[in-house]
């Protein structure tokens, strides 16, 4: 079953607003450094998402073919 996780994309959006957030934000503000902090939960999410769907992956036989698209990418 090949169903597409809504929430997943969700969190990835939001995710990547966040990781814009870190680099444009101003510094040197006392209330940036908490800002700077709580944007800082995005990378790990990426990371715990690729983790949940890491299984299927290679269940299907299809890493290899991931990891290419991914150095493709880079």
């Amino acid at each position: 079953m090949n169903a597409r996780n809504c929430a997943f994309d969700v969190i990835k959006f939001v995710s990547a607003f966040l990781v814009v957030c870190i680099h444009f934000a101003p510094h040197g503000n006392f209330l940036d450094a908490y800002v700077n902090a709580i944007c800082r939960i995005a990378v790990p999410l990426f990371f715990i998402i690729t983790g949940y769907h890491y299984d299927s992956i290679c269940s299907a036989g299809k890493f290899k073919t991931y990891i290419l698209r991914i150095i493709m990418l880079t």
